[in-house]
Formats: structure tokens, C-alpha cells, sequence
């Protein structure tokens, strides 16, 4: 499965339909190949009614000053402290409902087991975690 390469076919309007054989390029897990990705796609992204007018469908969202990876922000830092309200925003929402609980034991699990997993991930996600970011959030 792994050991030959594998077939990508490009069938394109014009230019007809195409075979390229995949087997250079990066592999999965390495991060260099997605920085080149991003790195090669970014000024498409920035030209985003002229991808809209090559054929991109139109509900699909074009976002230019940041998007979700991985549950974290990524993107500028307007964004990312957008994305850090608005977490915190829910973490509170969520120890308001959690407060109400009867049980102190199920108001400690409840928190220990799912909201304070949130707060820790948006903290590792940030980044460099700055605390610049969260300074108006909290």
C-alpha cells in the first residue's frame, strides 16, 4: 500500500484529464509540508473573488484574518483574542450551569474532567501564549 506510488487524476475543462503519479512530496506528519501548503496558498486566499471567480464554490467561507486549527486560534491577533473572548465567554457560561449543581463532588468532576480541559488547550493553542492576547478577555 505504502510501498509504490499512487495515482492523482486531474480532470480539467479545456485541458482535459490528466495522471500524476504521487510519489514525492511530503509526508504525513511532517510540518514543513503544511507550511508550504500555506505558504504557497496564502496569496490565493488573499485574492479571494478572484478564487471565487475561477470556479470556488460560493459557500465556502474564505477567512483572510484567521481560522479555527485544531480547536485554537490562528491568525492575527485581532483574531485570536476574538477567538480567546469568546472561549472564555463560554468557559463562564458553562461554570454558571456547573455552579448550580447540588453535589460540590459533581460541580469538582464536571470541571476537573471538561471545562478546565478548554481552558488549558486555548492557553497551549495561543500563540507563544501571550498573555497580550487574553489582557481585555479577562
Amino acid at each position: 500500500m505504502y510501498g509504490t506510488a499512487s495515482s492523482i487524476i486531474f480532470d480539467e475543462s479545456g485541458y482535459g484529464r490528466s495522471e500524476v503519479l504521487s510519489s514525492a512530496g511530503s509526508r504525513q506528519g511532517l510540518s514543513w509540508g503544511s507550511f508550504l501548503y500555506c505558504l504557497t496558498t496564502h496569496p490565493l486566499l488573499l485574492a479571494a473573488e478572484a478564487v471565487r471567480a475561477a470556479g470556488m464554490p460560493t459557500d465556502v467561507e474564505i477567512a483572510t484574518d484567521g481560522t479555527r486549527v485544531l480547536g485554537g486560534p490562528a491568525g492575527s491577533v485581532g483574531y485570536c483574542r476574538s477567538f480567546a473572548e469568546s472561549v472564555v465567554q463560554e468557559v463562564i457560561e458553562d461554570l454558571d450551569v456547573i455552579s448550580r449543581m447540588s453535589s460540590l463532588q459533581a460541580q469538582h468532576c464536571l470541571t476537573v474532567g471538561s471545562v478546565q480541559h478548554r481552558v488549558n488547550h486555548l492557553w497551549r493553542m495561543i500563540p507563544g501564549g501571550e498573555n497580550s492576547i487574553l489582557s481585555s478577555a479577562s
